[in-house]
């Protein structure tokens, strides 16, 4: 049974319909119904309160870290499974107890719309296994909304603007992800059996798994970087950061850029929103030439040229061979198998930021050759820039000025005395 309410607020007239414990808004919008601007933000939505409650975050890159502040209050019910709809710049979600379909405007309020045409209801049984909450969702391009519960084969295509299933897509098999995300074309999360990639193909429903050397656990959260990399975030507070090279071919490969900790959680979703391309720039400076043992320090800029800010970024840094004893104290940064990697927040345009790492030179290595790479989180304009430029650095061998002179008076004595014996003949 539907009961009619209206309410008047103002000249605001508002037909507020309780289905299945939910609130249909129907009407002119009002001022907390205003969409998302976006800056390339990255969302997080968590059970509260036991998970009776939603909870929206919005999170800030940092140095070695992602941080997570709330965006209004918790909505009256607990909801997953959302994306950023790039068409309408709005978040939406699925009530997790009865499958209403839940708009989240920029201050972080839930309207309801009741559940959408089509979905099975949370607790019924399709093709033999039953459908819990839903707690997995992404958006296309088109403002279509894929939905799926980590127990059945299946996902569902919601068109927000109809609250209408139009598509039932039957997998290959069950992905055993927590959440995932649209990127080239495909859907892609974490499996939580033993922590590959998994690829979903939206057209045909084939499901296939990948080796990308992440650990084996629940990822709740999976978004896209602007510039096509994908983030999967641990439930155990880690945000891996991975590069996909051939995202359509047979033999993906995949390089985990860097990690970053945050707030470790339960019941967690995430979804991001492309901000407009950001030309980030590095450049190196270091020592034309030391001396055996000395202290080699390389000085790396990261420069924001615009035209937009720059949410956030990674640097890498393979340390050459010839070089030991590698530290950095720049905050962000960490070393590992000679491989300096930093990770950094906000530039704005014009900003810079200035990173050191320095190591001994051991000798092994008469010349040193050092690059480095700055690789932002939205899309690149002028990638030409992206590699610094290469620092050489001529290591001169210890006393060497000494030796050589000893050398040359040991021969020119020795020539004394061949020249000796034969004046003797």
């Amino acid at each position: 049974m539907v009961v009619q309410q209206l309410k008047r607020a103002g000249m605001l007239t508002l037909a507020a319909s309780a289905v299945a414990g939910g609130l249909v808004f129907t009407g002119a919008g009002t001022a907390s119904a205003a969409p998302f601007v976006c800056t390339g933000q990255v969302f997080l939505a968590q059970g509260v309160n036991n998970n009776t409650q939603g909870q929206l975050y919005s999170g800030t890159f940092g140095e070695g870290n992602i941080t997570f502040s709330p965006v209004g209050a918790p909505a009256p019910g607990n909801y997953n499974a959302i994306g950023y709809n790039p068409v309408d710049n709005y978040l939406w979600g699925i009530r997790f107890d009865n499958g209403g379909l839940w708009r989240i405007d920029s201050d972080g309020t839930a309207t309801g719309f009741g559940p959408p045409t089509g979905l099975p209801a949370p607790g019924s049984t399709v093709g033999g296994v039953t459908v819990a909450g839903y707690n997995i969702g992404a958006f296309d391009d088109a403002g279509l909304l894929y939905v799926a519960t980590s127990e059945a084969p299946y996902i569902w295509v919601i068109n927000p603007v109809t609250n209408s299933v139009v598509r039932r897509i039957d997998l290959s098999a069950n992905p055993k992800v927590s959440d995932f995300v649209f990127a080239d074309g495909y859907l892609w999360g974490t499996s939580q059996a033993n922590g590959s990639i998994v690829r979903i193909n939206p057209n045909t429903g084939a499901v296939e798994n990948f080796n990308a050397g992440l650990p084996v656990g629940t990822y709740g959260g999976a978004f896209a970087y602007g510039n096509g990399d994908l983030g999967m975030y641990n439930n155990n507070g880690t945000l891996y950061r991975i590069e996909v090279t051939n995202p359509a071919s047979a033999s993906p490969t995949f390089r985990v850029i860097s990690t970053q900790t945050g707030p470790a959680s339960g019941g967690n979703d995430a979804t991001s929103c492309v901000a407009q391309p950001t030309d980030l720039g590095i450049i190196k400076d270091g020592p034309e030439q030391v001396n055996n043992g000395e202290t080699v320090t390389y000085t790396l800029t990261v420069l924001n040229n615009g035209p937009g800010t720059s949410t956030g970024y990674t640097v890498t840094d393979s340390i050459p061979a010839g070089l030991t004893n590698v530290t950095t104290s720049s905050p962000g940064c960490s070393v590992a198998n000679m491989v300096l990697t930093c990770t950094g927040g906000t530039l704005g345009v014009g900003d810079s930021t200035t990173i050191t790492v320095s190591g001994t030179a051991d000798g092994t290595v008469e010349t040193l050759y050092n690059t480095a790479n700055v690789r932002g989180n939205e899309e690149d304009p002028n990638p030409a820039n992206d590699n610094s430029n290469t620092v050489v650095t001529q290591v001169v061998p210890m006393f060497a000025a000494p030796m050589a002179a000893g050398a040359f008076a040991l021969a020119g004595g020795g020539f004394a005395l061949r020249r000796r014996r034969r004046s003797v003949r």
